[in-house]
C-alpha cells in the first residue's frame, strides 16, 4: 500500500462481499466489494458521515486495515449485525485478509 494514501477511521462498519461461491471460508470466488460504515478524518466527508467506499484492493480486518485506490481505512468496531452475521457462518468478523486487486 502506498505510504501517499489518504488514511481515514471508518467504524462501525461492514464488508460487502461478492457471493459467488458457495462457502466463504473456502471459496476463493468470495471477494470483497466494498465497505461502509462512519468515517472520521476523511477530507470529503464530515465526521460522523455514513459512507460507502470505492471498490477495495485490499483488506485484513484481523489487522483494522482495508484500502481502496486512493484511501486506507483504518477500520473501528465492526456493525453488531455484520458481526452476528459473520459469527453465524463461523467466521469472527476479523477473520478476513486478502489482497482483491
Amino acid at each position: 500500500m502506498s505510504s501517499g494514501k489518504k488514511r481515514v477511521v471508518l467504524d462501525n462498519y461492514a464488508i460487502f462481499i461478492e457471493e459467488q461461491g458457495t462457502d466463504p471460508k473456502s471459496d476463493d470466488r468470495y471477494k470483497p466489494k466494498v465497505a461502509a460504515g462512519f468515517v472520521s478524518g476523511h477530507p470529503k466527508f464530515p465526521n460522523g458521515s455514513k459512507i460507502q467506499t470505492a471498490r477495495l484492493v485490499w483488506y485484513d480486518v484481523s489487522q483494522g486495515i482495508a484500502a481502496t485506490e486512493n484511501t486506507i481505512y483504518l477500520l473501528g468496531e465492526p456493525d453488531k449485525e455484520y458481526k452476528n452475521y459473520m459469527e453465524s457462518l463461523g467466521l469472527k468478523a476479523g477473520s478476513f485478509q486478502e489482497d482483491v486487486a
